[in-house]
Formats: C-alpha cells, structure tokens, sequence
C-alpha cells in the first residue's frame, strides 16, 4: 500500500513535534474493565483493587499549539495476562485533550 506523499510528510512532520515538545503534566488513574470494579476502587479510596482493575498513564503535551493526550496502558505489575494483553492490542493512545475535557463536562 502507498502512502499519500502529503500524509507520509504530516505524519513525519507530527512525529518531530512530538518528540521535540516537552510534557506538561503526567498522571496516573486507575482504569477498570466493569464499572461495578471502578466504582468499588472509588468507594474504598483506592484500598480494593479488583483484579480487573489496573493503573493508566496519562501524559500531556503541547505540539502545533495543541493539547495532546497520550494515554498509556503499558503500566502493568507484570504476569501472563499482562503480557498477553500487551501483545493482542496497542499499549499506546494518542488523542486531542479537548476531546477528553469535552466528554468529562459536556454542556448542558
């Protein structure tokens, strides 16, 4: 397959900013497959962690004059399902912040 010599240079370009443009802030959150797991995680302060629960990371930063978003799913504590899970699908994540700002206070 060949790749449009205008989005082969945008993405090259993209990626440049990327690794040139510094991180804001870093955070961690714990994500959980079931709600009933995250809403226990909640409820306890974070002293029950179900099994299908686990940390994210999530990093901004600033490119082209956007906030962008990295959420990563690589932060794991290690066993088979673990590694499994790194294997069948993308540890990484990359998305505009607006767009997560917007669905966590959507207008009334």
């Amino acid at each position: 397959m060949k790749i449009p010599y205008h989005r082969a240079s945008a993405g090259i370009a993209l990626g440049a900013a990327l690794i040139a443009a510094p991180v804001l802030a870093q955070e961690t959150a714990m994500a959980c497959e079931s709600q009933q797991s995250l809403q226990q995680v909640l409820e306890s302060n974070g002293s029950i962690q179900p099994d299908d629960c686990r940390p994210i990371g999530i990093a901004q930063l600033e490119a082209s004059g956007r906030s962008l978003c990295l959420i990563d799913l690589s932060q794991q504590d290690g066993g088979l399902i673990d590694d499994l899970r790194g294997v069948a699908a993308a540890q990484e994540w990359w998305l505009d912040c607006s767009e997560l700002t917007r669905l966590a206070d959507p207008a009334p």
